[in-house]
């Protein structure tokens, strides 16, 4: 890049006609107050480093920005899987529980069943005699 350097300068005049008063007054009346505006270009150097070194930066936070995010989905991923994994678990869990149950509740009611009948047999023959 090419250096370049301008400056401009503008006096502008004015009068003042404020009075300050009070201990120690000092009277502006009537005095011509000059005002130097003076303006500088960049250096065109320095401008170009000052926008590339802003480039970098902003490009390094976004690939930081972008690995944060995708490390945050990839354990959110992760999480949900081994939550679905975990409700599958369950739910085959309490299926098994509920065929046991059921099942011992059957064999149950069939040996109170076969014990009833043979208690009444046995009531029968104790009567017959």
């Amino acid at each position: 890049m090419s250096s370049s350097k301008s400056s401009q300068q503008a006096n502008t005049s004015t009068s003042d006609l404020r009075r300050v008063l009070g201990e120690r007054a000092v009277s502006a009346e009537n005095s011509n107050v000059t005002q130097t505006n003076l303006s500088y270009a960049l250096d065109a150097d320095v401008a170009g480093a000052a926008l590339d070194a802003n480039a970098k930066t902003v490009g390094a936070s976004l690939d930081f920005t972008g690995s944060a995010l995708a490390t945050m989905l990839d354990f959110a991923s992760k999480s949900n899987a081994q939550a679905l994994d975990s409700l599958d678990t369950t739910a085959n869990l309490v299926k098994d529980s509920y065929a046991d149950a059921k099942g011992r509740g059957a064999l149950t009611d069939k040996i109170i069943i076969g014990v009833v009948i043979v208690a009444g047999v046995i009531a029968w023959k104790a009567l017959s005699k």
